[in-house]
């Protein structure tokens, strides 16, 4: 799909008639590694307003998931993803600055992620934001598994 100015992008509040097209989302960027849909719907429940999607003339385009950290103010951001017909149009990025929005709203003191060290374009996105790289772990999920933990000090 070509980029088309007069496409309004509107980052909300994910709600349940989302769940097929996030989780179709989901499938389509992440295969197997993907969350299942139930999961979706469970963090529905769980993380509220963390949970945001961005829509394209009343369709899903991208989801942003984020937690609130058990006994903290702290947040995960678990997931970000985007439609490939929706890729190159700075939707990760509206998803990424809703989120930040929300947690400022929250009194969240800090933003944690992991992020594939191969995975170029979604380093320089969160750098963008302000993240920074504070820990490399080789087998993060597994053996041979690395990911690269970046934060985002948020200020109120």
């Amino acid at each position: 799909m070509k980029e088309n100015i007069s496409d309004e992008i509107i980052i909300r509040p994910f709600k349940p008639g989302d769940l097929f097209a996030v989780s179709e989302t989901e499938q389509e960027s992440f295969d197997v590694y993907g969350y299942p849909r139930f999961f979706f719907r469970q963090a529905y429940e769980i993380c509220g307003d963390l949970f945001l999607v961005a829509e394209v003339e009343g369709s899903v385009a991208g989801y942003v998931l984020g937690a609130l950290k058990y006994n903290s103010s702290d947040v995960w951001l678990l997931s970000i993803a985007v439609r490939k017909s929706y890729r190159r149009r700075n939707i990760a990025a509206l998803l990424t600055e809703g989120l930040l929005n929300v947690c400022r709203g929250i009194e969240v003191k800090s933003v944690s992620l992991t992020v594939e060290p191969d995975n170029l374009g979604a380093i320089k996105l969160y750098r963008n934001f302000g993240f920074v790289e504070v820990d490399r772990i080789d087998n993060y999920f597994g053996h041979n598994e690395p990911r690269i933990i970046m934060k985002y000090l948020v200020h109120n």
